[in-house]
């Protein structure tokens, strides 16, 4: 790792163990930070795996109505893919299944338990939601989940607005 790489990591984790509400205190062996990807690549993945999420408008509805934000915006939970048509939370009985989305095949590998992040606010920042005590409580949850996880085999193919998703036998 480069110095600067370091250098950044390390901000970022003294930063996060002076919050209030330390994501770290509980899990001590993601300790020390480091940097992941070639700094200009684009990509958002939080596990070396490098999976897709995706979720259902329906599930977010049902979010929404539980924390009492019928503008609830998708982007706080930060999903690669987002489907309509579905019964809310319908996606979490995909796991173990295969989809095709488009021409893209997935194997839907795990509920994608979500973080602290989804309690800020994406245009703001601030953190107003108390999104995973109500995914816990409001839809007797053991972990906070929201979305599913999935992992790709194809390379090259590309998904659009609109794709048809289905499971694949």
């Amino acid at each position: 790792m480069r110095r600067h790489e370091t250098h950044a990591a390390a901000a970022v984790e003294d930063y996060v163990s002076r919050l209030d509400e330390n994501p770290f205190s509980r899990h001590p062996e993601r300790l020390p930070l480091r940097v992941v990807g070639d700094g200009v690549t684009p990509r958002y993945h939080d596990s070396e795996a490098g999976q897709v999420t995706l979720h259902s408008r329906e599930s977010l509805m049902a979010v929404a109505a539980a924390v009492g934000d019928p503008g609830l915006c998708e982007r706080r939970f930060r999903s690669n893919i987002a489907v309509e048509g579905l019964e809310a939370w319908d996606e979490q009985s995909w796991v173990g299944c295969k989809i095709c989305v488009g021409q893209v095949k997935f194997d839907v590998v795990m509920p994608k338990t979500r973080c602290l992040a989804t309690h800020a606010n994406p245009q703001t920042g601030n953190r107003d939601l108390p999104i995973l005590p109500t995914l816990i409580s409001a839809f007797a949850q053991q972990k906070p989940t929201f979305a599913v996880a999935m992992v790709t085999s194809g390379a090259g193919a590309r998904i659009h607005v609109g794709d048809e998703v289905s499971l694949v036998d």
